[in-house]
């Protein structure tokens, strides 16, 4: 029944959208654009104010209402008069539309549906973009949002030993939590972590009893309202024995960063994979370049990338032995230089990635292989491709039995030895 409301929400939204779009025209004084479409939001996430930049200077946007409701709320909005009105599905409960009155005043009134995933945010966005004519600037929102969720959520799949987490969002004794099918757990997931409550579904309160016998790893908590909410968890009579609060793994999470269902909860995940001792060391060994903690899956994964485009690559070893004369000798010879660079371009830039996401970052060899390789196989590329390939991996295989071997007792990075060996190379 709630997908259905939703489909009727947001259908409502698109047919209010769509009659902004046709009636919205930009007033001029002098040349320049002036303020003259007056914006109302009433949602939680407030994604409007994505759009409360001076880079919109035909935007005004009206002062926030105090938290009020109808009928008093609706005296106030049709005082303020906006052009448009955002508001929640959470005003629909009783299946009835309140906001009629103003809608028959000519008001634009778009209802934004409430998130419960990162999908729907990312919907949402686009969606009061789109109501706004900014479609482009709510596209650069979404895909700077999802390339630091990916980021973040590739170190999260490597982590094998999952952390338990419960996050407060109401602090006792009206304990108040989340389980599945709620953004927030969504966050929980990426990082490689589980939510104690996951079960469960939506929002829900919490007893201290159940987060007790649960004993999670980690707590974590956005609550504001108090001075001190870490200290309150951390000093709850019968509290001592949990392993969160005995290891002293309580943390504090952004407000407005975690409890509203817009882009920044970028922040929020940033924040919370921050807190994760484990997460923390695998950023660090990515950068520095490492196999450790590295699988069979991640290994059958760069093995497969690696053998189709080393397949590819064999079968233009006779174009890239002609590439090397130059491109006007090549194109002469029948190869079309630009067309080949862009093909080879592309499969260097699918390999480099997948090593780079495997291993981190690791340098120096993939220039020295290749050289090694001429020098004792000759510059035709059918052999230099295979040796090259044999030698580079042979090289970080001893390096990594090297690091694992010398340093018994705290292993060394691979690329430590890589470095080492640059030194003296050079």
């Amino acid at each position: 029944m709630k997908k259905n409301v939703n489909k009727k929400t947001k259908a409502l939204s698109l047919l209010l959208g769509l009659t902004l779009a046709l009636s919205m025209t930009a007033c001029k004084d002098g040349g320049r654009q002036t303020p003259h479409l007056r914006i109302q939001s009433l949602t939680p996430a407030g994604p409007g104010l994505l759009y409360r930049r001076k880079s919109t200077p035909w935007l005004c946007w009206l002062p926030p209402l105090r938290r009020r409701w109808l009928p008093w709320g609706m005296e106030q909005l049709v005082n303020l008069r906006p052009d448009v009105l955002l508001v929640t599905n959470m005003s629909l409960y009783d299946q009835e539309n309140p906001y009629q009155s103003l809608i028959d005043m000519g008001i634009c009134v778009a209802c934004v549906p409430t998130s419960d995933s990162i999908e729907d945010i990312e919907s949402d966005i686009a969606f009061v973009a789109s109501v706004f004519g900014e479609e482009e600037k709510g596209r650069e929102i979404i895909d700077s949002m999802q390339a630091e969720i990916d980021r973040i959520a590739a170190v999260g799949e490597t982590i094998t030993d999952k952390k338990s987490v419960y996050f407060e969002i109401a602090a006792a004794p009206s304990m108040y939590s989340f389980g599945s099918g709620v953004f927030l757990n969504e966050l929980l997931e990426i990082i490689g972590a589980e939510n104690i409550l996951a079960s469960e579904s939506g929002w829900l309160g919490v007893t201290e009893e159940a987060v007790v016998s649960a004993d999670p790893d980690v707590i974590l908590t956005n609550v504001n309202y108090i001075e001190d909410p870490v200290g309150e968890i951390k000093s709850r009579s019968g509290w001592e024995a949990v392993t969160a609060v005995s290891n002293g793994e309580v943390y504090y999470i952004d407000n407005m960063a975690s409890s509203l269902p817009d882009q920044n909860v970028v922040k929020a995940l940033r924040e919370m994979a921050a807190m994760s001792p484990e997460y923390a060391q695998r950023i660090g060994l990515w950068q520095m370049g490492s196999f450790a903690a590295k699988g069979w899956r991640g290994a059958a994964v760069l093995g497969a990338m690696l053998l189709v485009c080393f397949v590819l690559f064999l079968s233009r070893a006779s174009m890239l032995d002609v590439m090397t004369f130059g491109d006007e000798q090549a194109q002469a010879l029948g190869v079309d230089p630009r067309r080949s660079k862009r093909k080879i371009i592309m499969l260097v830039a699918v390999l480099t990635g997948t090593a780079v996401a495997f291993s981190g970052i690791i340098g120096f060899v993939d220039l020295v292989a290749p050289h090694i390789a001429r020098r004792l196989f000759g510059a035709e590329h059918r052999r230099i491709l295979p040796a090259g390939a044999v030698l580079g991996g042979s090289f970080m295989v001893l390096c990594d039995m090297a690091s694992r071997t010398l340093a018994s007792l705290r292993e060394v990075l691979s690329s430590v030895f890589v470095k080492l060996f640059q030194i003296l190379h050079l």
